[in-house]
């Protein structure tokens, strides 16, 4: 049963999106993930509990720490609902490691079997990806698509972060199998596979692999001194694949970030310097313990505000995100350095105990265990740019990837029938299932409900809008969600078309006491209030807009217009009361 509900999970976690929810290629993907994830947490909680499991202890006992960390976070954060959401779902992760310890325990089988159900799934995204750059798109629908591919996960830089897990794991069994039947096989899905990620143009992730594959020829030179020749002709080949391809499709956008890296010219590289700072002084101001599991997005507004006051920011655009494109800068804002610190502590330990016990290990195994090594490395500088343990697809691969790694030492049965402590374990992770599995539908609902909320605005069926928007808060509340999905600005945008202007102003100021550097909620909340004559609070809310934002769009000339019906000061010479 859990080797049916893994691979279930393995293969379906790309694939899912439905375009109707406001994000549609991760709030079905979530749900149906985790939810899947519960009932693993669920099944192995039960197994501790009447039988006897194989466990790797001293790497589950660093990666149990870290989890109930997140949880204790929980207690002195800043938003309690969303830390627990997130320590919530560290949780099911370490439950998909533990299960994936307890059914593999080196069985060079279980790792074909698990590997290849994430291959075919990879193979299918890549395939999708691919039509998509030659217009031919099922996800979109769009027929005159341009530009980076990003099939069924909804962003190429999404795309990038899976792709390269499974690169070098498809290479690595193409030098495990004998036939040639299937030597061909994963070669042609290493080329689709490659393929798909250099049509993604994620320069970091082509960055992170680069790395990953040098490492990959290292380590079989090392290791597996008997392929060094068919290696080296690999890596030729490859070589000549990528060639092709830079010189058949010109990669503009990579090759133009690629130029100009390290200069803060371009837009993305911008926005992630404001985000990464913003997380650098999160964690000095709690260095150790941060501001609770999954909280960066409550926080980062406030800190993005305050640097774009400063000089050395000038002329940098404001960012809506949740998330600093940094997993590392991020956990160190939410958990610490501390939190920080055990992750890597968990994830060292597997890596150093797979490479320690190389020397024991069989041929086919030392190579499976090569490519997923390589494919961590390659994900854990994709890590230094993005946000891919937020991402379901990837984070469930890279949780296996482990599992896999850490079944092949130090493996031992623990558990011995019922007994008084593991009842309480077992008690504790039902309740965390049966709390888990209602959150998760009502983060799905709270999405889906909003999406054809919006979808509705866009054909004009606005009173419709408003209803699905106020069904989509009952949800949001309930799975402590608003505040991500900005519930009420939209509310307030529908009830504005509709002429309801006090309804808008009421559900513009519900946004901006949950979001108060959010710049458009204040502008519009700004515009409610001049309609209704509330003439002082929306010039508050103006000079507000233009402090969080300097560069919005028109403010200054609707400060100006209010100024002359009111006794306002200029623009530019607000009162001190005012930039509070």
């Amino acid at each position: 049963m859990l080797l049916l509900l893994v691979s279930t999970i393995l293969f379906i976690a790309p694939l899912l999106y439905l375009r109707y929810c406001k994000e549609a290629f991760s709030a079905p993907k979530n749900a149906a993930v985790f939810i899947l994830l519960s009932v693993v947490f669920l099944v192995m909680a039960y197994k501790y509990l009447t039988q006897k499991i194989k466990l790797n202890v001293k790497v589950s006992f660093l990666l149990l720490l870290f989890v109930v960390y997140a949880f204790v976070s929980v207690l002195y954060s800043v938003n309690p609902p969303i830390s627990f959401r997130w320590a919530l779902e560290f949780a099911f992760y370490a439950g998909l490691f533990t299960a994936v310890v307890h059914i593999a325990s080196g069985n060079k089988n279980v790792y074909f079997g698990l590997l290849n159900v994430a291959l075919l799934s990879g193979l299918l995204v890549s395939i999708i990806g691919i039509f998509q750059y030659f217009h031919l798109d099922f996800v979109f629908k769009v027929s005159n698509f341009t530009g980076r591919i990003s099939s069924t996960l909804g962003n190429a830089n999404f795309l990038g972060g899976y792709l390269i897990l499974l690169i070098p794991v498809s290479m690595a069994l193409f030098f495990v199998v004998e036939k040639i039947i299937h030597k061909a096989i994963y070669a042609i899905n290493t080329v689709l596979l490659l393929a798909a990620l250099f049509f993604t143009q994620t320069l970091n992730a082509w960055i992170g692999l680069a790395m990953g594959v040098l490492v990959f020829g290292v380590l079989f030179i090392i290791y597996v001194p008997k392929f060094r020749k068919p290696v080296i002709i690999s890596a030729l080949a490859l070589l000549a694949l990528v060639s092709t391809l830079v010189f058949s499709f010109k990669p503009e956008e990579a090759l133009g970030k690629l130029e100009k890296i390290g200069r803060f010219e371009t837009f993305a590289e911008r926005g992630r310097w404001i985000m990464w700072k913003s997380a650098l002084e999160m964690i000095k101001e709690k260095p150790l313990s941060g501001f609770g599991a999954g909280t960066y997005r409550v926080r980062f507004t406030e800190y993005e505000a305050k640097l774009l006051k400063k000089k050395e920011f000038a002329g940098y655009p404001h960012i809506i995100t949740k998330d600093a494109h940094n997993d590392y800068l991020q956990i160190g804002s939410e958990l610490g350095l501390t939190g920080l610190l055990l992750l890597l502590l968990f994830i060292g330990s597997v890596v150093f105990g797979t490479v320690r016990n190389f020397s024991k290990t069989d041929k086919d195994k030392k190579i499976i265990y090569i490519g997923m090594l390589c494919a961590l490395i390659a994900f854990m500088i994709h890590m230094c740019f993005n946000f891919p343990l937020k991402i379901a697809p990837s984070a469930v691969l890279f949780f296996v990837f482990l599992g896999l790694l850490a079944s092949g030492c130090g493996v031992r049965e623990t558990g011995f029938g019922v007994n008084k402590f593991r009842a309480v374990i077992f008690s504790l992770c039902l309740a965390l299932f049966l709390v888990a599995v209602p959150l998760q539908i009502f983060l799905f609902l709270s999405n889906l409900k909003l999406g054809i909320a919006i979808e509705a605005a866009g054909k004009k069926k606005t009173d419709y809008a408003l209803q699905q928007a106020g069904a989509s808060l009952i949800y949001s509340e309930l799975a402590g969600n608003t505040v991500d999905l900005r519930t009420h600005f939209y509310l307030g945008e529908f009830n504005y078309r509709l002429l309801n202007y006090k309804e808008a102003e009421e559900e513009f100021l519900k946004e901006v006491a949950l979001n108060p550097y959010y710049p458009d909620a204040r502008y519009n909340l700004a515009l409610i209030q001049e309609v209704n004559g509330h003439f002082t609070e929306a010039y508050r809310n103006y000079a507000l807009t233009l402090d969080i934002d300097r560069n919005f769009e028109g403010i200054k000339e609707k400060m100006e217009s209010l100024r002359k019906k009111t006794k306002f000061p200029p623009v530019g010479k607000p009162k001190k009361q005012q930039q509070k």
